[in-house]
């Protein structure tokens, strides 16, 4: 407002005619104006966004050990599996046909379908709000695309289970 005080006053009261110094300086602080809160807005918008995001982040964490913990218990019904599956082809490779029974017995697991992906409800939510390239952090943000890729192989790997289970084994048992 200095600025136009000191133009209207440098304006001749007697000539009240167009006074294109006084229009612009009007023109410039309100303009001026409008850019500075845009600006404190966006500010704003984007520190808000932040919060959100590492609120987000905190949950993903929390998501991610509660996975882990989880994951962990089926380490060793896997491992079973794999133990089961190896005797079996074992058995199949010396052509041992008394041991059809215990082929039964070790291939029971091959009537259900194990589900590889974990259940990531907070991620999934904030990967569809598109938070993923707002992440500052390089190493982070990369370390979140890694697992999302994990989640849609896991997912597709599930796919395939279900599908040969359907195709494949039901049909045989």
């Amino acid at each position: 407002m200095a600025i136009s005080n000191k133009i209207n006053q440098s304006y001749n009261s007697g000539n009240r005619k167009f006074n294109l110094k006084y229009i612009l300086a009007e023109v410039f602080l309100i303009t001026a104006g409008i850019l500075i809160a845009l600006a404190i807005d966006n500010w704003n918008t984007e520190r808000i966004e932040q919060k959100e995001i590492n609120e987000y982040l905190v949950q993903i964490k929390n998501e991610l050990e509660f996975n882990l913990k989880y994951s962990d218990r089926w380490t060793k019904p896997f491992e079973q599996k794999i133990n089961h599956n190896k005797r079996v082809i074992n058995i199949l490779d010396k052509n041992q046909r008394d041991s059809i029974g215990v082929l039964k017995d070790i291939l029971f697991h091959i009537q259900t379908v194990s589900n590889l992906k974990p259940n990531i409800p907070i991620f999934e939510e904030f990967l569809n709000q598109d938070f993923l390239p707002k992440i500052k952090d390089d190493s982070l943000r990369q370390n979140l695309k890694t697992y999302k890729f994990g989640l849609e192989m896991a997912e597709t790997m599930n796919s395939f289970d279900r599908e040969e289970q359907r195709d494949v084994v039901k049909p045989f048992l």
